[in-house]
């Protein structure tokens, strides 16, 4: 069965690139990731590497598989000399939800060089990197409240030590 599958997936590839694309559009992510993954063994010549791994890292984000999402789109951005604006953008998601900030960020900022026009990969960098000011503004006020907490606390025991030694 497995063969007739493999085979079927072989000849829909000279008949139809985007079947994994309709599947994902039909709502049939299951089929549309078994697609992408026969594909990529395939070495097929239409679609390159990228353009796979980037769909199956696509669908998995989608399910909500944020870690498996995340090590695909790594995996890519390690092998590829010249990766997509969308494949830099969806990492940058992978990477925020992660609570990766800084990772994300720079993924964002390497979709706007690919992409100037990019208005979502913009919105996203400029939300992250607003994220990262806030969490560095109350991580500093955070610091600055435990040193008054601890000079507060100093300052008492060099009363009681006045009032011990009266």
């Amino acid at each position: 069965m497995k063969k007739i599958i493999l085979i079927m997936m072989s000849l829909s590839v000279l008949f139809s690139q985007d079947m994994g694309i309709k599947m994902y559009n039909n709502g049939d992510i299951e089929s549309a990731l078994n697609y992408y993954q026969q594909l990529s063994k395939l070495n097929d010549e239409e679609l390159s590497k990228e353009e796979i791994m980037y769909n199956i890292g696509t669908i998995y984000l989608q399910m909500d598989s944020t870690a498996v999402a995340n090590s695909v789109f790594e995996e890519v951005f390690k092998d590829s000399l010249s990766y997509s604006s969308d494949l830099s953008y969806n990492y940058g998601n992978t990477l925020y939800k992660s609570q990766k900030l800084q990772e994300s960020l720079e993924a964002y900022r390497e979709a706007l060089l690919k992409n100037p026009n990019d208005v979502d990969a913009r919105k996203n960098y400029e939300f992250v990197k607003n994220e990262i000011d806030k969490n560095k503004s109350m991580q500093k006020k955070q610091d600055n409240d435990s040193e008054k907490s601890d000079e507060d606390e100093n300052n008492k025991n060099k009363e009681k030590e006045k009032d011990r030694d009266k």
